[in-house]
């Protein structure tokens, strides 16, 4: 199988959400299997605390649309996992330097195809809490990241959208030469020609094209260089969101419930997360590209004998 087929042509509500600081560390390093298993995982851990999460391979599989057959998905965790202990995440506050792993908990059981896994209490702040100002955080729909090929791209749409216009639909990125390098983990060899073609000019094809349905992910993106002299200084990159699902105000809304209701105790272990799926439309792109549609009666039937393949952890 190619890279970037077998993904799902349905839209999911599953929506990835962190606090900006997030954008300061570049997750380039990792594969696009790797990236979709790791956007997946936040999507999941958002507003769960520090509670120690447990999910199924199964689950994590249907949820990431991962039909590849060329690559191991226990040792896509593996790598994932391995190239995260060497991104730290820091904090600098008078005068001291702390630097922290995101996650401080991972157990993958190979045996019983479990992934275990901790936000760190000292960063929980990267995925909890995040509140209304929409200033402080970016968010976007797991389905656009995961049906992003490139890892150059996931990097860039990501950076795009910590920078919407106060009317959400629009925005602009200006970001310097060498910084753009930094974030976007450039090799040294790459001069400005090579970061147009394979880059720039790939990600603006991939973000605004249309897939089966007419959906786009960026209505438009167009990035603008900025000279000193003749000296390339930096890029700006103006963009329009293409259409999305109107989630923002229930999980707002939510938050709020649960944060005026927040027991004292401690809250018990979650031995499954399992967010209540809505299939309207559900396809299952097949390797040969054929669909087949499953009815919601069908789906739920479907989610439920993945749960039924972890109750022995319950």
């Amino acid at each position: 199988m190619k890279k970037g087929e077998g993904i799902m042509s349905m839209r999911t509500t599953n929506i990835v959400k962190y606090d900006n600081s997030l954008n300061e560390v570049s997750l380039r390093t990792l594969s696009e299997a790797e990236l979709n298993v790791f956007w997946t995982i936040c999507s999941l851990l958002k507003e769960k605390g520090e509670q120690e999460q447990i999910f199924h391979y199964d689950y994590l599989k249907e949820l990431m649309h991962f039909q590849r057959k060329d690559i191991n998905f226990a040792d896509t965790l593996e790598t994932m996992w391995s190239k995260l202990k060497n991104i730290s995440f820091d904090s600098y506050s008078e005068g001291i330097h702390t630097s922290f792993m995101l996650f401080n908990m991972y157990i993958n059981d190979t045996r019983n195809e479990t992934l275990t896994i901790r936000t760190n209490e000292s960063f929980s702040f990267i995925l909890n809490n995040l509140g209304m100002d929409s200033r402080r955080f970016t968010y976007f729909e797991l389905t656009n990241m995961l049906n992003i090929s490139s890892s150059y791209t996931k990097e860039l749409y990501r950076q795009l959208l910590s920078h919407r216009n106060a009317n959400k639909k629009t925005g602009f990125w200006s970001v310097g030469y060498e910084d753009f390098r930094r974030i976007m983990a450039v090799p040294n060899s790459y001069r400005t020609d090579t970061i147009d073609t394979r880059i720039i000019n790939r990600s603006i094809r991939e973000l605004t094209k249309q897939d089966k349905q007419g959906h786009q992910i960026l209505r438009s993106l167009i990035c603008t260089k900025i000279k000193k002299g003749r000296r390339l200084s930096s890029y700006r990159f103006d963009f329009e969101i293409g259409e999305e699902f109107d989630y923002e105000m229930p999980e707002i809304a939510n938050t709020r419930k649960e944060e005026k209701s927040r027991p004292t105790h401690k809250i018990p272990l979650q031995k499954w997360v399992m967010p209540e799926p809505q299939p309207e439309d559900y396809q299952i792109a097949t390797e040969n590209q054929k669909t087949n549609t499953m009815s919601d009666e069908e789906y739920q039937r479907y989610l439920q004998s993945l749960l039924d393949k972890s109750e022995h952890l319950r």
